[in-house]
């Protein structure tokens, strides 16, 4: 490679002149930029010495354990929930890292800083855009966006380059609409809104703020708060110093090493095209333009756990559930009825879903309103854990029995309601739930799940076995259809699955 210079470059090289250092500009009475505190070119005495330090002290994060103790005293949080590190910058990159992965999606305004695309493009994530372009934030709209596939949602407030401002119940808002994932408040350019948000988050385990000392005025630096958060995710940006995807095997002899983090070295001109900078930045424009239509597939999709929960409150039941689809059968049911909890117990566990329900409802009527509200707000939770459905087996088909029953089950998460249950109960009620409303509970629960139902019990004489045995089926069938097809697709000819 030959490079040439030219008198008058053109172009964005016009804007650089690596020869000049940078100066503050100047600010008139009142007027206090942006830019004004951005730090200058070190002094010479300072590169003179950086020049004939060990290389490897410029390769390694220094010990900031006394800064971040300090500055979480400031604060008020435990120092294991606040770091530092160089920068905003590397606290995104290290918050996309931890959180994000193909298949799952930060949420963020448009337009807004650029180091939230690109971080996110690194990690294969996926970005979901929010137009925010007047003052108000557009919070509505941020909560319709999210879904099961979100894992980082970014507020930016004041917003760069709009400066636009998210007040507190904003964020509380989107941190109650997105439990499962990290909201990531960009405060950097707090001093100069009205209001710091940062005290008032810091009961949310889900919020991670970003605080800077670059852009505050010299007089508030000392009051400058860093990142506070839960201490397991933390942990999880702290391991993201490394910048390595699996163990270090060490061979041979060695020198002793620092403690420390290293910092990842510059790209050598020797380094292979997988290391070469370009080999980023093509990754950054085809996340810009999509994959191309003959590019392969990424391979086997991992399936990340998918979690709803549903609160429903009428005049007749108050219900609150969660739901995790990857779990181990776990179940925790009290709906009043004994033979209900009896069946979401069955079909939780034999599904290998995690299941927290508690409902209260007008049992002095009768059991029919419990019943049929507990499935909705299961089938409702199920549609919302799977998002658009997208890596799914979307079928499944299942044989239970139950000493003399046997029933059989075939699931499609189509997107379409439709249900067809034959139990052929015969007895009035078992365990104070009526036997009409068993099957009704399956076809409240299609309804609500958007998903197509069949249950048909084959045989049996005892009615405690047949109804257990159809649940059992519908588990076994849910488990299947739900499971990771290996495939990162929609599994639809129409390439979404919905109505």
């Amino acid at each position: 490679m030959t490079a040439t210079t030219s008198a008058s470059p053109t172009g964005p090289v016009s804007r650089i002149d690596p020869a000049t250092a940078y100066r503050r500009p100047a600010s008139a009475p009142g007027m206090l930029r942006l830019d004004s505190n951005e730090g200058v070119l070190p002094s010479r005495a300072l590169l003179g010495d950086l020049a004939k330090a060990d290389p490897e002290l410029l390769r390694r994060y220094p010990d900031v354990s006394a800064l971040e103790a300090a500055l979480a005293a400031r604060v008020g949080v435990a120092p294991d929930r606040l770091l530092v590190t160089a920068g905003a910058d590397e606290a995104i990159d290290r918050a996309c890292r931890a959180f994000l992965e193909p298949g799952r999606a930060l949420v963020l305004p448009e337009p807004s800083f650029d180091m939230f695309d690109c971080s996110a493009a690194l990690v294969g994530g996926e970005l979901v855009r929010v137009p925010w372009w007047g003052d108000a934030f557009p919070g509505d709209a941020f909560v319709r966006r999210l879904d099961a596939r979100t894992a980082v949602v970014a507020v930016v407030s004041p917003n760069n380059p709009t400066g636009s401002v998210a007040t507190l119940a904003d964020v509380r808002r989107v941190a109650a609409a997105a439990p499962n994932a990290l909201v990531v408040l960009d405060h950097v350019y707090v001093e100069y809104a009205d209001e710091d948000l940062t005290p008032a988050l810091l009961d949310l385990p889900n919020v991670l703020v970003l605080r800077t000392l670059s852009k505050a005025p010299p007089a508030q630096r000392a009051a400058c708060r860093c990142r506070p958060r839960a201490a397991a995710v933390a942990g999880q940006l702290r391991a993201r110093r490394m910048r390595t995807t699996g163990p270090l095997a060490l061979h041979g002899s060695r020198r002793p090493r620092r403690g420390g983090p290293r910092l990842p070295r510059p790209p050598r001109s020797r380094d292979g095209a997988t290391h070469h900078p370009t080999r980023e930045c093509a990754r950054l424009r085809s996340a810009e333009r999509g994959p191309r239509a003959d590019a392969p597939s990424r391979g086997p999709r991992t399936m990340t756990a998918r979690t709803a929960t549903v609160t429903r409150a009428t005049r007749e039941t108050s219900i609150t559930l969660t739901l995790t689809l990857e779990g181990t059968g776990k179940a925790d049911v009290k709906t009043g009825v004994g033979f209900l909890d009896h069946l979401l117990d069955s079909l939780s566990r034999h599904a290998r879903f995690d299941l927290t329900l508690a409902s209260k409802g007008d049992l002095h009527v009768d059991d029919h309103h419990t019943a049929e509200d507990c499935a909705l707000a299961l089938g409702q939770a199920v549609d919302r854990a799977l998002g658009e459905r997208r890596g799914v087996n979307r079928f499944g088909w299942a044989y239970a029995p139950l000493d003399e029953a046997l029933a059989r089950a075939v699931v499609d998460l189509s997107g379409r309601s439709y249900a067809d249950v034959t139990l052929g109960l015969t007895r009035e009620a078992i365990g104070g739930l009526a036997c009409e409303n068993i099957p009704h509970i399956l076809r409240s629960f299609a309804t609500a799940g958007r998903l197509t139902l069949h249950v048909d019990v084959l045989k049996g004489e005892n009615d405690h076995h047949r109804a257990e045995a159809a649940f059992k089926a519908t588990a076994l069938a849910l488990k299947q259809a739900v499971a990771c097809s290996g495939f990162d697709d929609v599994p639809s000819t129409k390439g979404i699955l919905d109505v």
